[in-house]
């Protein structure tokens, strides 16, 4: 049964609510119809209904929502980078500390690789309560696939109530598959995350149309709540070497038998660009007029000791490469100095 009510007898209509869904759950034949697998409770066909004939039923939302209410925990899904723990895990552990805090919950990090061992004083100094490590040498692949298959029955068994990933080009791809295997939503790029204090549902907040507004998102009776956090974003806790845990092993080795991709070759490719760790950053934009005159960023980077950074504009015109673009379309910065 569906949360969404339309009293169809006085429905004139007007079409205003199967145009304001963003998920296209709502069709019209002759009156308009939700299809619940596809509707996520975003409101915005309440809003649409010049009548207000579109109601949510909060009876129903509770009963579903009781249904998941083994679900808990904080879960922050640990990223490799060139060897090493991305940046970004240790500021979804920072930003998870935080929900953790307000709702009284456990924070676990889910470390899939094939090297895991070595990095659970450095997770647990970062805010983890809990390592769960799925290890096997045929991880060093990272098929999107295979990791996918680890998640979700992970968490089938032990049932988190919250999820993030961090939105790199890994995490992009991992949550998507992730979300749909569980049934449940997905909100990227957030940029900032709260409980709400009555419901103690996840907060998920994020930028929408063009960046010209802030979208607050919730995925209220479907569990796990995910969400991707852009890098660069959350802040990470000054390290507590005091800090310690519990590690959990697990036993992946009967969902290692997806071979309908295989990798037959990698490249790496270098860039001098640092701007993800970068404290002090001089950007250009369409201001600068002309590609002779972008010299002059880098000879002021020179004398801070910073990265040169680009706008779209920039970029397009060919003044600088798309390894320098920041922003919305761009990588996302935190630097101390702009």
């Amino acid at each position: 049964m569906n949360s969404i009510k339309i009293q169809l007898v006085d429905c004139i209509q007007c079409g205003n609510c199967e145009a304001a869904c963003l998920y296209n759950a709502i069709y019209t034949d002759e009156y308009p119809i939700i299809e619940p697998e596809r509707c996520l409770l975003c409101k915005s066909c309440i809003q649409a209904c010049p009548l207000g004939l579109i109601t949510l039923d909060e009876g129903a939302k509770t009963t579903q929502t009781v249904e998941n209410k083994s679900a808990s925990g904080i879960w922050v899904l640990a990223e490799f980078q060139n060897g090493f723990i991305a940046p970004v895990t240790y500021e979804l552990l920072g930003a998870a500390r935080h929900l953790a805090q307000t709702n009284k919950g456990e924070v676990s990090v889910i470390l899939i690789s094939d090297k895991c061992r070595g990095w659970e004083e450095t997770l647990f100094a970062g805010g983890a309560d809990r390592i769960y490590i799925a290890e096997n040498i045929q991880l060093a692949d990272k098929l999107e696939g295979v990791y996918t298959d680890i998640l979700v029955a992970l968490a089938r068994r032990h049932q988190p109530n919250i999820f993030l990933i961090g939105a790199t080009r890994f995490g992009r791809g991992i949550s998507s598959r992730v979300a749909t295997l569980l049934h449940t939503g997905l909100t990227a790029d957030c940029i900032q995350l709260e409980l709400d204090s009555q419901t103690k549902n996840l907060l998920q907040i994020r930028p929408a149309f063009g960046g010209n507004l802030l979208a607050t998102i919730e995925t209220p009776i479907h569990k796990p709540q995910m969400a991707s956090v852009r890098p660069g974003i959350m802040k990470a806790l000054k390290p507590d070497r005091k800090r310690t845990g519990e590690i959990i092993h697990c036993n992946i080795n009967h969902l290692l038998t997806d071979n309908s991709v295989e990798l037959l070759a990698e490249e790496i490719v270098s860039s001098s660009s640092s701007l993800h760790d970068a404290s002090v950053i001089i950007a250009g934009g369409r201001g600068m007029q002309s590609k002779e005159n972008i010299r002059l960023l880098y000879e002021l980077a020179d004398l801070l000791g910073g990265e040169v950074a680009a706008s779209r504009a920039a970029v397009e015109a060919g003044w600088l490469p798309y390894e320098c673009q920041i922003g919305q379309t761009g990588k996302t910065v935190a630097p101390v100095y702009t």
